[in-house]
């Protein structure tokens, strides 16, 4: 289940990544994968924790969040940045990240708790 969550979550990333950008001032289509995946992480964890069969859920979070949000990444790009002496543009991105991505896990949660779904699938 991790493995095909990831294969699923990779492929979206790798789609962003060719569709949105090449590697620009800021990496656009890695950050928006980056906060939908702590939307839809926050929107599993909300509610589909309580219904989904555990390899379901571990699928979900941990494959397909797990590939699409990826933190060695997102690491990769503010030691570029660093590198390159754009510090001002490494800090934002660590700030916007963190924040943000905080914040979309907290909207994904709460949104997640006031679904109503279908009787659990155990």
């Amino acid at each position: 289940m991790v493995a095909g969550g990831g294969v699923a979550g990779a492929t979206v990333r790798w789609a962003l990544i060719e569709t949105i950008d090449p590697v620009n001032s800021w990496p656009t289509a890695a950050f928006i994968a980056n906060l939908v995946g702590c939307l839809v992480l926050g929107l599993l964890m909300g509610r589909f924790r309580q219904v989904l069969h555990t390899h379901l859920l571990i699928g979900a979070t941990t494959g397909f969040c797990g590939a699409l949000t990826t933190f060695s990444g997102f690491a990769l790009d503010i030691g570029v940045f660093v590198h390159d002496g754009r510090v001002g543009v490494a800090v934002s991105y660590l700030v916007a990240s963190v924040a943000l991505g905080l914040a979309a896990f907290v909207v994904g949660a709460a949104a997640g708790r006031r679904l109503v779904v279908a009787p659990p699938l155990r």
